[in-house]
């Protein structure tokens, strides 16, 4: 695949997904992220 072929489809696939991209996540992912995090931050002090 040449470099020009991956930039076109580079460039394609982040105008088809823009609009998902800029859409707020769900209050339950949100939430289930902050727990992950949570989660990570607790168990890197240990």
């Amino acid at each position: 695949m040449t470099v020009e072929a991956r930039r076109r489809i580079g460039r394609n696939l982040r105008l088809l997904y823009a609009e998902v991209l800029n859409q707020p996540l769900p209050d339950r992912f949100d939430a289930l992220l902050a727990d992950l995090a949570a989660r990570n931050t607790t168990r890197g002090s240990s």
